[in-house]
């Protein structure tokens, strides 16, 4: 069955068909496959009409139905054929002996292929003006279709074809198939299909099924405003992903607590520089001269020298892994301590302060960081890598550093708000998202983001893990133009390439790069 699929994947090499080709496809099971009597094109549309009917042939006769003297007219003897997994291979003898054997064998399944709508190009090739052949691109998907069951999607791949005219016809003379994507052998970030993909439903219906992705979220802004919200999946075990779902975004928590803070110090209710020990230092951090050394500012850009979280540490003690404001150490233990002392300064629960501070002002009007007990049915559950539910204990109070619920467009809204300077109208909105200390060759952090040193322009970013969370925020403040994206689901990653490079082209690969992807 192995040889079969790989097989299966060599030969879709040859198979071409463009935007129209379903079209194409019916009028060839229904009429006759022997080519019409020859004549050059003298157009560029009716050069297109000639390339897709000699694609119909191939595909509706030669693969579909197995007709081997239809293939015998649309390859030359000596056509060549480049695979990026299973290598060159020359002749068309060759070729079709092994279509025999793996494809129109009469096994149970049975391959099939289609083209990705909108795809396909056609470019003429001329000599001196004289038209000799012709170049197609595109991408395409594989199916197998077992008995009476729908065929499903098993793999995706770009294809380019070099056509040569004959006094016989269109015949392909070099076919190159590569970039084949497969989810057993990707990269944690790569996605599954080809760019321009995730607007067709059948392509985020793939990917969900091979990462066990339950439900996901979009908030797309341009020009600083919210444009799009897009729902997929099932937030629960029946109901539909829609923009009223709530989704915990973990670590999304940390730049509402940071803006909530930074609008304190603005007000002078809080000093961005001045000890946190003043206000909060709990028993375990006591006997260790860094602890009256951190500030706030050492907290909101990672430098406080304290661990993520202390249960991580050997025998669950927390202590200072570095120097306070020497180095980037990500810290959701600061983050806490933050709170803490905000709390016992202001005499207010955080949730409170970012109500008023950030939610209202932004326009966030289901944000909490609290477990939201009178609207449960809008949260969505969690699921593992396996596609099974995570147990999920109801947090009681807010946690600064993780656990906000919210939902994608709430998220966008504070994403452009922030981009826009989040309401501050001191040096801290600039200081918020410029570089205050490293934290890798291409990416800095301000206060409470990250800044991500691209060709074009700066973006700023944050992403959520927890188990059965995985989100991202990304904006470029220049331009407005940012995306949330949330799941509910271990798996979700992967779909982050292609949604950032459909968006941005070159800038979201810019992204990648600059994650380390």
């Amino acid at each position: 069955m192995y040889r079969l699929f790989n097989f299966f994947i060599y030969f879709f090499a040859l198979i071409l068909l463009c935007y129209a080709a379903p079209t194409i496809a019916d009028k060839y099971e229904t009429e006759t496959a022997v080519a019409l009597p020859f004549q050059p094109p003298e157009s560029i549309r009716e050069l297109e009409e000639q390339i897709i009917s000699g694609d119909a042939v191939m595909f509706e006769e030669g693969f579909n139905h197995c007709n081997m003297d239809a293939l015998q007219t649309i390859l030359l003897d000596d056509v060549v054929l480049v695979h990026d997994q299973a290598g060159v291979d020359e002749g068309k003898k060759r070729f079709i002996d092994r279509l025999k054997t793996n494809i129109c064998n009469g096994s149970s399944g049975k391959p099939l292929r289609t083209l990705d709508p909108g795809t396909t190009r056609i470019f003429p090739l001329y000599d001196n003006g004289r038209l000799y052949g012709a170049l197609q691109y595109g991408q395409h998907s594989f199916f197998i279709k077992e008995g009476d069951n729908n065929p499903y999607l098993t793999n995706r791949a770009r294809f380019l074809t070099m056509w040569d005219i004959t006094p016989n016809g269109w015949k392909i003379k070099r076919a190159y198939s590569f970039d084949h994507l497969n989810p057993m052998e990707n990269h944690p970030m790569d996605a599954d299909v080809l760019d321009g993909g995730f607007d067709q439903f059948s392509t985020i219906e793939f990917m969900h099924k091979a990462h066990n992705i339950q439900a996901q979220s979009l908030a797309i802004i341009r020009n600083g405003v919210v444009t799009e919200v897009r729902n997929f999946g099932l937030q629960d075990d029946r109901n539909p992903t829609s923009i009223d779902t709530l989704f915990n975004v973990a670590s999304l928590a940390k730049p509402v607590t940071a803006l909530t803070v930074l609008k304190l110090v603005e007000q002078g209710v809080w000093e961005i520089d001045a000890p946190l020990a003043e206000y909060d230092l709990e028993q375990a951090l006591a006997t260790f001269p860094e602890a009256r050394l951190v500030t706030t500012r050492h907290i909101l850009t990672h430098s406080s020298g304290l661990p993520n979280w202390r249960y991580l540490m050997p025998h669950g003690k927390l202590s200072f892994l570095t120097k306070p404001g020497t180095q980037f150490e990500y810290s959701g233990e600061g983050f806490e301590w933050l709170r803490r002392a905000v709390e016992a300064k202001t005499g207010r629960k955080l949730d409170d302060l970012a109500h008023e501070f950030v939610f209202k002002p932004a326009g966030m009007t289901s944000t909490s960081y609290l477990y939201p007990e009178i609207e449960t049915h809008r949260l969505a559950d969690r699921f593992d890598q396996d596609g099974q539910k995570h147990k999920v204990v109801p947090h009681q109070s807010a946690n600064a550093a993780a656990n906000l619920i919210t939902t994608a467009e709430d998220y966008g809204r504070f994403l452009a708000y922030v981009a826009k300077g989040g309401g501050l109208t001191s040096p801290l909105a600039g200081q918020m998202i410029s570089p205050q200390i490293a934290q890798t060759d291409k990416i800095d952090f301000g206060l409470g983001w990250s800044i991500l040193k691209l060709p074009d322009s700066p973006a700023i970013q944050h992403s959520g893990s927890d188990p059965g969370v995985r989100s991202l925020a990304l904006i470029w403040p220049d331009s407005g133009d940012g995306v949330v994206i949330l799941s509910n689901s271990d798996g979700a990653i992967p779909t982050w390439q292609l949604i950032l490079t459909e968006l941005y082209g070159k800038k979201g690969w810019d992204v990648l790069a600059a994650n380390g992807r």
